[in-house]
């Protein structure tokens, strides 16, 4: 009895075992047999989960290099506040409620930056696209209604050409050439830091500078050329470089300038940021803090205006590739307020003449009574009569004496008609 109890219990397990290995062989010979010949329902996608690191890899870079973390910063502050505040989920009551706190604690210009930047990571990260609530865009609107933008003063033609012939080259050599190149190419401060003297070609005529790396990746290029009041910007940009020095490996265009001499020192993005507030300083400007970094890109753009640039023309200066931001770089300064002003009053001088009415009380006739004005003889006639024509035939005019009657006034004055009827002519004065 005890041999034949172990020998069916041993049997009994080893069924079990053999049971569940086939079982399992089975079912996973059949996932395979699956995996491979049946294929993904229409709207079904199979991903991998190797590939999810790739994923978050992509997903990193979404977001603008520079600023990313200033992006990640504020959608941190939005995490939090819904951690605060206990909110499961997103809709368009929960953004009202967190930009109604924070239009509390903040400006109402910096909405619109908040609202750029927590757009951006929630449609990242949480794949929640904000730009479809109109509600929302309706109160930042409401909320950001009359803000002014706080905008760099600008350096006038005169301002420019003052510092370029007036200030010791000993001294602002380096400011000078910032200045050329801010101006002549509407550079912003990390376009200029990035220059290398690769990118400088001279033509002896004029100099030729390459932008290669832009903030929105379309690449530039501009002409420096002799100005025509004097000053010379070519010689200036030419004898900063002879100051190189020879020994010198690092291929950037600006590098320090002290005691009479180039150095192996690069200039960074805060010396050129405050190299308007410099030339401010140096020409008595008022509020001379307010030149700051982007001071010769909106320059650069106001001036090409004045001297009459189209907007097209701007756009490619600039690199732009919208119109209202273009024209955000525009200030209308003192001169092309006074521009508009003379060709409105041109418009007045234009039509400042000496007229005469002439009507017609009877059709299909000659005009029978005239009124005219003149000074002195030798004013030529002028007449705006009511009638209808079917020719008209005109001769030189010939002067006007007050006491010919109607018909003498106009055939005196070298005009004739005949089958006249329902027609209006205008004569004007002219000296």
């Amino acid at each position: 009895m005890p041999c034949y109890y172990d020998n069916k219990r041993f049997n009994k397990i080893q069924f079990i075992e053999v049971f569940l290995c086939g079982f399992s062989f089975a079912l996973t010979s059949f996932n395979k047999m699956n995996s491979h010949k049946e294929e993904p329902k229409q709207g079904q996608v199979f991903f991998p989960d190797h590939l999810l690191r790739k994923v978050d890899s992509a997903r990193s870079n979404l977001l603008p290099q520079k600023s990313s973390g200033r992006y990640l910063k504020e959608y941190k502050v939005f995490c939090n506040w819904r951690l605060g505040n206990k909110v499961v989920g997103i809709d368009e009551r929960v953004m009202l409620a967190f930009f109604e706190d924070q239009y509390q604690n903040s400006k109402p210009s910096c909405l619109w930056s908040y609202y750029s930047m927590i757009r951006s990571c929630l449609l990242i990260h949480e794949q929640v696209d904000i730009k479809r609530y109109g509600e929302l865009q309706q109160y930042l609107k409401r909320k950001t209604a009359g803000c002014m933008t706080k905008k760099s003063k600008i350096l006038s033609h005169l301002d420019v050409t003052r510092f370029l012939n007036q200030a010791d080259d000993d001294t602002y050599l380096l400011l000078k050439v910032i200045l050329i190149l801010g101006i002549f190419g509407g550079c912003r401060r990390d376009e200029l830091i990035n220059l290398i003297i690769d990118d400088v070609e001279d033509h002896n005529n004029f100099i030729k500078v390459c932008i290669p790396k832009t903030k929105t990746g379309i690449s530039r290029s501009f002409v420096i050329t002799e100005d025509e009041e004097g000053c010379d910007p070519c010689v200036t940009v030419r004898k900063y470089i002879s100051l190189r020095p020879a020994y010198l490996t690092n291929k950037r265009l600006l590098i320090g300038y002290r005691n009479k001499k180039c150095v192996a020192q690069v200039v960074g993005v805060h010396t050129v940021g405050n190299a308007p507030r410099k030339i401010a300083e140096y020409l008595g400007l008022a509020d001379a803090n307010q030149y700051t970094g982007h001071c010769f890109r909106r320059s650069s753009a106001s001036l090409l205006v004045e001297g009459g640039g189209d907007l097209g023309t701007l756009m490619t200066h600039g690199g732009w590739k919208s119109v209202n931001v273009a024209r955000g770089y525009v200030e209308q300064s003192t001169r092309m307020k006074t521009n508009i002003a003379k060709k409105i009053m041109g418009s007045f001088n234009e039509t400042r003449e000496f007229t005469t009415t002439s009507s017609v009380s009877t059709p299909h006739t000659a005009c029978e009574t005239v009124e005219t004005s003149v000074e002195n003889e030798n004013d030529q006639f002028l007449a705006s009569t009511s009638c209808s024509s079917s020719s008209l035939i005109r001769t030189p005019s010939l002067p006007v004496c007050k006491e010919k009657k109607a018909e003498d006034l106009l055939l005196a004055s070298g005009n004739h008609f005949k089958n006249l009827s329902n027609c209006t002519f205008n004569f004007y004065i002219g000296k």
